[in-house]
């Protein structure tokens, strides 16, 4: 809630541009509606079973990823006029927990057969491509925004890296928390409606910051945010609430992590991230244990009551990843134009001896 970068990194919102007469939206299920009716926010309107949930030029999908100990309650999240993308939800009936449903109940994500419509990055959006009424059209049509090839923001990361590599964690931390002042929000920026009223951390925010609409920051947000040694020191409550990976137990360990932390915070749809954690020696960990859909390993992650033959979130990684795939296969076509020091074509063997290992 002080950092700015998820909120203005992610599309976490979209509009309905349906008219209404047309509208392909579902409709209000009689339960959702009376939930609705009961408990909508002063100002809003009543709604009728049967009726249109998602009306025109209001709100028809928002994204919510919390944790499993921020839940949010299932009644509520399946009765709003739109569909609200939560990540966990709790039922106040049962207690149980759910990962990811559909407006109906449908289980989402993680190979349950339905794909869940994950956030996507607005990095790359570009308002000014176009001009054409004709929407088919602006695939084709220039663009103007430049592209992301190196920025400061990289530059001080990399030298953090580097002090920090040497010990001298205090000169880290300056360059670090140049960024992060940079990042926090200042007196008088707007935050994101969606995390003040729906983020369970916003409940940490002064009285003053949750007035709508401008729901304005106070200025204190870079002083919540600042980094200092503990970050990455071990036992403290900061290296706790950074979720360290567990082959990550000293502080020169939990170092390199906190700063490919912050550089996924920082450059994340940027294109830097897997030669990054490569060249640092740390991709493969990092994937087994932070990525569900690609790791091998079991018991990783919360488990939800929802899952559907073996599939979705119970806790186990859905992929098969194995630690030669952190370096690329050498593409056959061009092993074999490889000649030796008589410029003949190298033989099989030393086809295989060129080969990456693994493969």
């Amino acid at each position: 809630v002080y950092d700015s970068r998820y909120y203005k990194t992610f599309q976490y919102e979209y509009i309905s541009n349906m008219p209404n007469a047309t509208s392909t939206s579902y409709t209000w299920t009689a339960a959702a509606a009376a939930w609705w009716n009961l408990n909508k926010p002063p100002g809003q309107p009543a709604v009728t079973a049967g009726s249109k949930r998602i009306l025109t030029g209001q709100r028809a999908l928002i994204y919510l990823e919390n944790q499993k100990d921020e839940a949010l309650d299932s009644t509520m999240v399946m009765s709003m006029p739109f569909q609200f993308m939560v990540r966990w939800v709790l039922s106040s009936v049962t207690g149980r927990y759910y990962y990811r449903l559909w407006h109906n109940g449908t289980n989402m994500g993680l190979v349950t057969g339905m794909t869940a419509p994950y956030l996507s990055s607005k990095k790359l959006v570009d308002p000014l491509k176009g001009g054409s009424s004709d929407e088919g059209n602006f695939n084709s049509e220039s663009g103007t925004r430049d592209a992301i090839l190196m920025r400061l923001a990289e530059t001080y990361l990399v030298r953090a890296e580097a002090y920090g590599r040497k010990g001298q964690y205090a000169l880290a931390v300056n360059d670090i928390n140049v960024l992060r002042q940079r990042a926090a929000y200042k007196s008088g920026e707007s935050r994101a409606n969606v995390l003040v009223e729906w983020e369970p951390k916003a409940a940490l925010l002064a009285p003053s910051e949750k007035v709508a609409p401008a729901y304005p920051a106070n200025g204190d947000a870079y002083t919540k945010m600042t980094v200092t040694e503990n970050h990455f020191t071990p036992g403290t409550p900061q290296a706790i609430a950074e979720g360290y990976i567990p082959t990550a137990l000293s502080k020169p360990d939990m170092f390199i992590h906190f700063i490919y932390n912050e550089r996924v915070r920082e450059f994340l749809s940027e294109g830097i991230a897997w030669e990054d954690q490569h060249n640092a020696g740390i991709l493969y960990d990092r994937v087994i244990y932070l990525n569900q859909m690609a790791s091998d390993r079991a018991g990783r992650w919360p488990i939800a009551f929802n899952t559907v033959n073996g599939n979705g979130q119970d806790g186990n990684g859905k992929g098969q990843m194995k630690k030669h795939y952190t370096f690329r296969p050498w593409p056959n076509i061009y092993l074999v134009q490889l000649t030796d020091a008589d410029g003949k074509p190298l033989e099989a063997t030393a086809r295989q001896a060129y080969q990456n290992p693994g493969y």
